[in-house]
């Protein structure tokens, strides 16, 4: 699909969290290289846990406003290198639960986007809790970029997943101006849910009528896709457009693999706020299994 002519935007202000971890260190070094417009911020927060004595809270505190400047330091540095001289660095420590505090300060901070870290080995296999990357998503009402490792560079190969909604498409439209300037081609999986794949071999007869079937939900899901992509105008993009059936879930997971992506963006239409709440099947499953990094996008209107 040949590109239209509107001009790429910078992101807004940015709030990225950190646990002073390993991980939540790639996730800084990938926030602070992300193309933030010269006149926005980028907010380095930490959350100290709530109900300590006073005198560890403020030790705490102290210790933590100290690393925040550090890596404040490193952040404007990695900004200048990758060429975003005026980027304003600022940090903010929070006191509570991390969730609620780092969806606060990202709010406060008017951010357009929220940037964690995946933590510890197991990911987000742990199926009743969730990890804290998880429950931020669950809650914020803003899109989320989960950090899987060290940045390599700038986004240059990205998969987005389209579902006819509108969170798929605000993931798509910030997914675009996150991307290495130089990136001309984004690739595009729809998938096309149907339950019947797994009985087109009963018989010749029906089979056959079932890959008909098939095959016509497969063209009407890339003529609908197609349509999408064609109001959503962005200077120097080409659309590669990967349609198939069945299960979204692994579908577009084994794109992304197959793909060796390293930026997968998709939205999720779950509407409550509530942390324990799932937030879209297909969402949850990719969230929980993906290997590169993850852009989600949720409605909750």
């Amino acid at each position: 699909m040949e590109p239209s002519s509107a001009p790429r935007r910078p992101l807004g202000n940015v709030v990225v969290a950190t646990d002073f971890s390993e991980n939540a260190e790639w996730a800084v070094h990938r926030a602070a290289t992300l193309p933030i417009a010269a006149d926005r911020s980028l907010t380095i927060c930490h959350v100290v846990p709530g109900g300590l004595p006073t005198p560890l809270t403020s030790e705490l505190e102290a210790a933590a406003r100290s690393e925040l400047s550090r890596l404040a330091n490193d952040a404007r540095a990695l900004a200048r290198n990758s060429g975003a001289h005026r980027l304003e660095v600022v940090t903010a420590v929070g006191q509570g639960s991390p969730v609620a505090e780092i969806a606060r300060l990202s709010l406060e901070a008017k951010a357009e986007l929220t940037v964690v870290g995946r933590h510890g080995q197991h990911r987000f296999r742990d199926l009743l809790l969730g990890s804290v990357a998880e429950r931020i998503v669950r809650r914020s009402e803003l899109p989320v970029l989960i950090v899987q490792g060290l940045p390599a560079g700038p986004y240059r190969k990205p998969l987005v997943a389209l579902d006819g909604c509108g969170t798929s498409e605000r993931a798509l439209q910030l997914a675009i101006r996150m991307l290495d300037a130089k990136t001309e081609v984004i690739e595009v999986v729809h998938a096309v849910p149907t339950t019947l794949a797994g009985v087109a071999s009963l018989n010749d007869r029906t089979g056959a009528r079932l890959k008909e079937y098939l095959e016509e939900c497969r063209q009407t899901g890339e003529r609908e896709t197609r349509a999408e992509l064609a109001g959503l105008g962005e200077v120097g993009i080409r659309w590669n457009l990967r349609v198939c059936y069945g299960d979204a879930r692994p579908a577009i997971l084994a794109e992304a693999k197959g793909l060796a992506a390293d930026l997968l963006a998709l939205g999720t239409c779950g509407h409550s706020r509530l942390e324990g709440v799932l937030i879209g099947s297909v969402a949850e499953g990719v969230l929980r299994h993906a290997s590169c990094d993850l852009l989600l996008a949720r409605d909750l209107s």
